[in-house]
């Protein structure tokens, strides 16, 4: 959600990267009258194996991120989440990293309200339900990479940019005579560079156990190891013995440590549409879950090229985000050359 949402006083916490974008969402925050704590997330060490990353530099980050909190009067900690293994795509070190553990390590270190992130995103609130939607500002829409954020955790984050542009930032920067109003945005969306993904995960959370439970009747029918290491949608490697079909994950309760699990599937596929890369246009698709329910198969309605394993499709309804899962296969329709994955 917007920082409009909060009509009272709290305290928040702002993820400070050194750029433009979070400074003026820390400025946002501040000028609403809020308590703001900055915080600077240190994923990697600046040399790995003797030799310098090539990827950005966390000392400028830090500096300039020091510099912008001392500029608007608020208080600034580093996180350090340098522990050997760092994730690489930046969909799960924003679902996981900057959203999953940020929230819960920041809500317990430093007892704030809610976590504020410079991301061009918007969350929307329907009930008691809330949704990742995207910003007013299309062309730098972020929803792709913030596509696995666990939903239990949306009503515990701010994006103050979700109703601004670009270029009103840059703006509302220079006005506020901001010290980085012309720095160049970052190459990447995350804090992190290529390295290994392998025992990502362990490294940076404990394994816990906690209880698998079916929706559809409210059981208990198996036991999981953290709700970090499940994704939603996932349906392989649950450790569910003794069921007649197929589960797949619907939901997690990071609080409790619970994994919400379901058998069937409700998709009536409309309006959906999807993409595969970021800044891609998306097209409307057709998702038909496969007989084991251990994957989807997602017809494209136009001629797509260069899909690849291992990326990320990432699916819409409207300006909301329902999600995405990684591709691990491609074929081609033999009727109109159209590829389906």
């Amino acid at each position: 959600m917007s920082s409009s949402f909060i009509k009272a006083q709290k305290r928040i916490a702002i993820g400070l990267s050194g750029g433009v974008d979070s400074a003026v969402a820390a400025y946002f925050l501040k000028k609403e009258g809020h308590e703001i704590i900055a915080i600077f997330m240190q994923n990697w060490d600046d040399y790995l194996g003797g030799q310098p990353t090539n990827i950005c530099s966390q000392t400028q980050d830090w500096d300039d991120a020091q510099a912008i909190a001392h500029q608007l009067d608020i208080p600034i900690y580093k996180v350090d989440l340098k522990k050997g293994i760092t994730p690489n795509p930046d969909i799960l070190c924003n679902s996981v990293i900057k959203f999953h553990y940020f929230t819960e390590h920041v809500k317990k270190e430093f007892a704030t309200d809610f976590i504020a992130t410079g991301h061009y995103a918007k969350i929307v609130q329907e009930g008691k339900e809330y949704y990742l939607s995207k910003p007013k500002d299309n062309s730098k829409d972020q929803t792709y990479f913030l596509c696995q954020i666990d939903r239990n955790l949306l009503d515990k984050i701010l994006f103050p940019l979700a109703n601004s542009t670009k270029k009103e930032i840059r703006q509302i920067a220079e006005k506020a005579g901001l010290i980085n109003a012309q720095k160049k945005d970052s190459t990447g969306i995350c804090f992190i560079g290529e390295r290994k993904f392998e025992g990502f995960l362990t490294n940076y959370f404990p394994k816990k156990k906690g209880e698998v439970i079916d929706v559809d009747d409210k059981k208990v029918i198996g036991e999981h190891f953290g709700t970090p290491f499940f994704t939603i949608g996932q349906r392989r490697s649950l450790g569910l013995h003794g069921q007649k079909k197929p589960h797949y994950v619907v939901g997690k309760n990071i609080k409790k440590n619970l994994i919400y699990v379901a058998s069937g599937w409700d998709n009536n596929n409309q309006n959906i549409t999807a993409k595969f890369r970021y800044r891609q246009p998306e097209i409307p698709v057709k998702i038909t879950p496969l007989t084991d329910f251990k994957e989807l198969k997602v017809e494209f309605s136009e001629k797509q090229r260069a899909i690849t394993p291992g990326q990320y499709a990432v699916f819409y309804q409207d300006n909301i985000c329902l999600g995405g899962g990684v591709i691990f296969n491609t074929e081609r329709n033999k009727e109109n050359s159209e590829p389906n994955i």
